[in-house]
């Protein structure tokens, strides 16, 4: 990503947040600029309290209560974002097929949290 696209998105996101101060409408906006800016095919949003449990969370893809809650459960365990929490860094992973930390749905697109 060029220093001048991560401008722009900045920007925008900076826009968007000013727009609405309903934080559930400003995460979601925020997460359709960050996936469709990426040419992500969807992406996730986790919020953690202070003991690192999930406090709330939003996916893009419209998903019953059920499975929403069995997506982030598997990409907690098994996926990136547990990968992130339990090492407490941020991540890139550059190819989706390669890294074993990119969990993939049998009858989903695939998901993960970035």
């Amino acid at each position: 990503m060029r220093e001048q696209e991560r401008l722009n998105l900045i920007n925008r996101i900076s826009d968007e947040l000013n727009k609405d101060l309903d934080p559930d409408k400003m995460l979601r906006r925020v997460l359709e600029l960050t996936v469709a800016y990426l040419n992500a095919t969807t992406g996730s949003i986790m919020l953690f309290d202070r003991e690192q449990r999930v406090s709330a969370f939003i996916l893009q893809q419209e998903v019953s209560d059920d499975r929403a809650n069995r997506i982030v459960g598997k990409v907690l365990t098994e996926g990136f974002a547990g990968w992130v929490v339990k090492h407490g860094e941020g991540g890139v992973i550059y190819d989706t097929h390669q890294d074993s930390r990119w969990v993939v749905y049998d009858t989903s697109p695939t998901m993960c949290a970035r």
